[in-house]
């Protein structure tokens, strides 16, 4: 059973194997686990004690299967410097300052974990300057590396004199029996997996159906959530690098 939040009484009853062969005992009690966020306004009974559980299924990295095997995105350096780890995201106080004298294009790392390795992987990087100026975006030509880690390295250009934010983007395209093993979201069956993130922040992760609506994965039932992450273990034992 799995629930956000679990309230009133109720009797649990797993079910019981029966019967006997040559005077054996076939089967013995089943078993009943119970997760849900909270469970203090429970007042049944189960039989047998059920194991409880306020960690439900994948939506924590503590669970089986973890949601950490998903993929991640991080922009790792900008023209030769590390990302800090904390990043204000403001125009009026940028987070990085490249030293006088560079020049475009600037080399922008971006590091993939849990990633298919060139196709049907995908990376650029969205550059939007303080006005004036419009967002440009610059595909990866290179991404190299392993499906537990891997690295692209785009060389972007970027405004002078104005503070720009940088967006890390990747889409990874669906076929065949990989998307069937996706939830579907409202029906609807799942065709890309897109990443996003922004220097010293963490990854989002999103499924994008056919006509292009895109749902978060932290938004999905726990359920779906837990659908998502074995979808992705078995991606992840059936890549060949």
């Amino acid at each position: 059973m799995v629930a956000p939040e679990i309230i009133g009484t109720g009797n649990l009853q797993a079910i019981r194997g029966g019967g006997t062969c040559s005077g054996v005992l076939q089967a013995g009690d089943g078993r009943i686990r119970v997760e849900a966020f909270a469970t203090q306004g429970f007042t049944g009974t189960t039989a047998p004690v059920a194991s409880v559980s306020n960690v439900p299924g994948a939506v924590s990295p503590a669970g089986n299967p973890a949601l950490e095997n998903v993929p991640t995105l991080a922009i790792a350096s900008v023209g030769g410097i590390p990302v800090p780890s904390t990043i204000a995201a403001s125009y009026f106080a940028p987070d990085m300052a490249l030293a006088p004298g560079t020049t475009n294009p600037v080399p922008v790392v971006i590091n993939a974990t849990n990633t298919p390795v060139g196709a049907p992987t995908s990376i650029a990087l969205r550059s939007i300057p303080q006005s004036p100026g419009t967002a440009s975006l610059t595909t990866a030509s290179d991404h190299t590396g392993t499906f537990a880690s891997s690295s692209a390295t785009i060389n972007a250009t970027l405004a002078v004199g104005q503070v720009t934010v940088l967006q890390a983007i990747a889409g990874m395209t669906l076929t065949g029996q990989t998307a069937s093993l996706f939830p579907q979201i409202d029906g609807e069956p799942v065709e890309r997996v897109l990443l996003a993130a922004s220097p010293g922040e963490a990854s989002t992760l999103s499924l994008v159906t056919k006509s292009g609506r895109e749902v978060r994965v932290d938004q999905l039932r726990a359920e779906q959530q837990q659908q998502v992450a074995r979808a992705w273990q078995i991606l992840k034992e059936t890549h060949v690098e």
